[in-house]
């Protein structure tokens, strides 16, 4: 009976953690979507109104207010540097970290034309890479759960 109860538990296991793996990629999506949103939402704020960049890294709205506001607070007012530092927390595909680098090297570094310029283009670099990503994402999420109760089932048939 102990036997059967742990063959059960480890299908379960090897199952959940699949899916749990799969919707970590579903999560990279969620957070590249609304990094579009956050950015086109400073986008249009900067276009309305003459507010330095930091004033409008610290705005509220914004899904990501995490990422803007260690931005906005970052080392010595540098954005730049800021980013660099919380970097390699970020839950984020390499082709859109990538973009996020050069959008945070030239944040806060020129006129409010220039800002709007660099904000338009990092936007339809961003809505590229997710439209590339998507698929992909999808796919590999897909390929996790199936992954994962398949592997569930082989050691459940192994332990019998």
């Amino acid at each position: 009976m102990i036997k059967y109860l742990c063959i059960a538990i480890l299908f379960f296991v090897c199952a959940f953690g699949g899916i749990r793996f799969s919707k970590s990629r579903l999560v990279i999506l969620e957070k590249t979507e609304s990094l579009i949103y956050d950015i086109k939402l400073m986008r249009d704020r900067l276009a309305y109104s003459a507010a330095p960049v930091r004033t409008l890294l610290c705005g509220n709205g914004y899904k990501n207010s995490d990422i803007w506001g260690l931005a906005a607070h970052g080392v010595s007012g540098n954005v730049s540097a800021a980013w660099k530092q919380m970097r390699s927390e970020m839950c984020f595909d390499a082709s859109v970290l990538l973009i996020l680098d050069d959008f945070f090297e030239t944040l806060g570094a020129s006129g409010m034309e220039n800002q709007l310029k660099n904000m338009d283009m990092t936007l339809k670099r961003l809505e590229e890479a997710l439209k590339l990503l998507e698929p992909a994402m999808k796919q590999k999420a897909k390929l996790y759960r199936s992954l994962g109760v398949l592997l569930g089932f082989a050691v459940s048939i192994l332990m019998l």
